[in-house]
């Protein structure tokens, strides 16, 4: 059963996961396209030109040593894309956590105050339930129940 469960919870990751690879797959096969029809391209017109005594060997040797130096280039940036990706979701994420609205005012000096000289310096929690307001369907606390007596700790 808990394995169902997990299974369950674990397949629409699954799903995410999938996309992405064949997001990056088809990136990755793209980057190396490039890169192989660069170096052919390079080759190739570097020999007809050299067949053809148009250009020396030594500026074919250096145009093909700048594809090589730039498909090295293209490989870094293909290589950091996914990190990138992740990078903005998680500022986009930190973002929209601080642009929510607290509807409590710490500030606030309006309100009940408890009178400990009459109560007792403990603290009681009766029927808490909690949840975060980034997952609000997701209680953290459900009916709490806590007494904490003057002096003792938690």
């Amino acid at each position: 059963q808990f394995v169902d469960k997990y299974s369950e919870l674990l397949q629409a990751h699954v799903n995410s996961g999938v996309r992405y690879a064949h997001i990056y797959g088809a990136a990755g096969g793209f980057h190396w396209l490039a890169v192989t029809a660069s170096f052919s391209l390079a080759f190739w017109l570097g020999y007809t030109m050299f067949i053809k005594e148009e250009v020396s060997l030594a500026n074919v040797m250096q145009v093909v040593f700048a594809v090589i130096w730039n498909a090295r280039d293209l490989s870094g940036v293909f290589q950091n894309m996914q990190e990138i990706a992740k990078g903005k979701y998680a500022v986009s994420a930190i973002v929209s956590l601080l642009e929510l609205h607290s509807a409590i005012d710490p500030l606030d000096q309006s309100g009940e105050r408890v009178d400990f000289a009459a109560t007792g310096p403990s603290v009681d929690f009766r029927n808490v339930t909690f949840a975060y307001p980034t997952r609000r369907n997701h209680d953290v606390l459900r009916h709490l129940n806590l007494s904490v007596p003057a002096g003792s700790f938690v």
